[in-house]
């Protein structure tokens, strides 16, 4: 009867892995949007865009949440806004690996893990201190250099969002 309950216990607990606790971290510092909500997607948890919110820490742009998952090896991506915008990787950076067409993060999880804090769609860290901003006011000088240019032209125009794209 001995044998039959450790056999019964193996059975049952045949295929159950660990949880172990992993904590995602990104520097948002140098994304140039807007956006509302940070997330962690991949195929832990069916890429579902809105499953894993990290939270904002106030310090500098950086976006954290600690998930129990099972040992093993993950693919991930951040997303901002659900699937609004995401990370697009070129293939062949350190923490990417390329898979059925497509490029995203990768994690080996060999027990409670933190991700290394990387900037957003980078694989190196960044400056928590984001860039000044644009100075207000004052004059800006365009210049181009127009000798390769081989059309016909009269006048060259600067057009943009501080003159409406005017023409």
């Amino acid at each position: 009867m001995k044998k039959f309950y450790t056999l019964l216990l193996a059975f049952l607990t045949w295929g159950v892995s660990a949880q172990n606790n992993v904590e995602f971290s990104v520097d948002m510092s140098t994304y140039s949007g807007p956006f509302g909500t940070v997330y962690v997607n991949g195929d832990f948890n069916g890429w579902c865009g809105t499953c894993n919110p990290l939270t904002n820490t106030g310090k500098g742009g950086v976006w954290e949440v600690t998930l129990p998952l099972t040992a093993d090896s993950i693919d991930f991506k951040y997303t901002v806004d659900g699937w609004n915008d995401q990370e697009n990787f070129s293939g062949g950076e350190s923490c990417t690996k390329t898979k059925g067409g497509f490029t995203n993060r990768y994690l080996r999880i060999l027990g409670d893990t933190a991700v290394e804090r990387t900037c957003w769609n980078s694989c190196t860290s960044c400056s928590s201190t984001p860039p000044p901003p644009p100075p207000s006011g004052g004059n800006v000088e365009f210049s181009v250099d127009m000798s390769n240019y081989t059309g016909s032209f009269t006048t060259v125009y600067v057009n943009g969002d501080f003159n409406g794209w005017c023409g």
